[in-house]
């Protein structure tokens, strides 16, 4: 009696469950949602591991925003005939993986790199810390991780809601419109339609957002704020600068200097 109780317990639970995760998709897609990966560091080593075509029948890109989101995959290839392999990641240096690639003897290929000054040039761990988790994830893979990559890219490409860079817990408590307390400072975020992911890695912006000016001010707001940063960062560098050279007064250090500061 006990048994066919917790069989009646289970089927109802799976049922339930069942509903819940069906009712969660097609309200999404009806919402004009479509599908999107997860651009993880699982995502990433997958195309790491295509450095190795032959010469002429690749390219690869490393570097931040601009070369991931300016870069048209479907366009390069059709242009060139050459796979476009996407290992730029957005607000990073380039620099650990331009150092990851130029110690492999494998690779032989094209490399095309994006350089944003700040970016580039920065030794803040906020900037090298993600690329450098990648790489070390992609040489230590285990094939668990490789079989768990290749079910969840099937899942991924049929269901929406497993995008848990938009739809997870954390994700959205994270966009929650709840107003900061003094003090706290949260960095923006860019709205959903503004950055979807193809399985190339391929970053675009959907059809609303392109019609959609408010989405698009929002976004510009954004990246106001950013250049508002930047410009503190700058003042900051140049109070630096000019605090060494009063204390530091040699010829090789205001060389030095001045080409980071200016380049």
């Amino acid at each position: 009696m006990q048994n066919r109780s917790l069989f009646k317990a289970g089927i109802l639970t799976l049922v339930l469950v069942v509903l819940a995760i069906t009712s969660w998709e097609i309200y999404l897609r009806t919402h004009g949602i479509g599908i999107s990966y997860d651009d993880g560091k699982e995502l990433w080593s997958d195309k790491r591991a295509m450095v190795y075509m032959p010469l002429d029948k690749a390219t690869v890109f490393i570097g931040s925003s601009r070369n991931k989101y300016d870069l048209d995959i479907a366009t390069w290839e059709a242009m060139t005939g050459d796979h476009a392999i996407q290992l730029a990641i957005e607000g990073m240096s380039p620099l650990p993986i331009l150092d990851d690639l130029s110690n492999d003897k494998k690779f032989k290929g094209k490399l095309i790199v994006d350089i944003t000054e700040i970016l580039f040039f920065s030794t803040d761990e906020s900037s090298l810390g993600e690329p450098k988790d990648r790489i070390e994830y992609f040489k230590k893979r285990t094939p668990a991780q490789r079989f768990s990559f290749e079910v969840n890219h099937v899942l991924e490409s049929k269901l929406v809601f497993l995008d848990k860079d938009n739809f997870s817990l954390n994700a959205m408590l994270d966009k929650t419109r709840i107003p900061n307390r003094p003090g706290v400072f949260v960095m923006p975020i860019f709205p959903l339609d503004f950055g979807r992911v193809k399985f190339s890695r391929q970053d675009f912006m959907t059809e609303r957002f392109l019609s959609d000016t408010n989405l698009q001010n929002q976004v510009k707001g954004i990246w106001d704020f950013f250049r508002k940063i930047s410009k503190i960062i700058r003042c900051v560098w140049m109070v630096f600068f000019i605090t060494r050279c009063l204390f530091f007064p040699t010829l090789i250090l205001i060389f030095n200097e001045i080409f980071y500061f200016f380049i």
